[in-house]
């Protein structure tokens, strides 16, 4: 595993207030499962440590490496009852590329996750209606 980090994006474009840590994606992946009802498509910025990455890695694979790494649970707390869950639901490597943002490089990607409404991103995901097939 990779270890890697989402960054902070603003609500707006040039807005400087709040930040989560991604956007719910606005447009329909027919091509992903259960798209609109069980997973939802989000657009996230991931920094990573690219000195430590080894040279023969696609950007697939470092995105791959990265989820997995997300998909860890935080450590249980004392006392807690209830078992942790991963902090951004369940995550899924979709698609990524490698570009420099404010002069950082950093893998723009797009995740997909089990969660339509998670506190850590901007918006929600959109339900789809499903087609019944005859």
């Amino acid at each position: 595993m990779v270890e890697c980090s989402l960054r902070d994006v603003p609500e707006f474009t040039g807005y400087t207030g709040k930040t989560r840590h991604g956007r719910y994606h606005g447009s329909n992946f027919w091509d992903v499962p259960d798209f609109g009802s069980k997973r939802w498509v989000v657009g996230v910025y991931i920094d990573l440590d690219f000195s430590a990455v080894t040279e023969g890695m696609t950007e697939d694979r470092l995105l791959e490496e990265c989820v997995n790494f997300l998909n860890v649970p935080p450590p249980r707390r004392k006392y807690q009852k209830k078992k942790s869950q991963p902090r951004y639901g369940i995550l899924s490597p979709y698609r990524a590329k490698i570009v420099e943002v404010n002069g950082r490089k950093c893998l723009s990607a797009l995740v997909v996750t089990s969660d339509r409404k998670n506190k850590m991103f901007w918006s929600e995901g959109n339900n789809v209606p499903t087609r019944k097939r005859n």
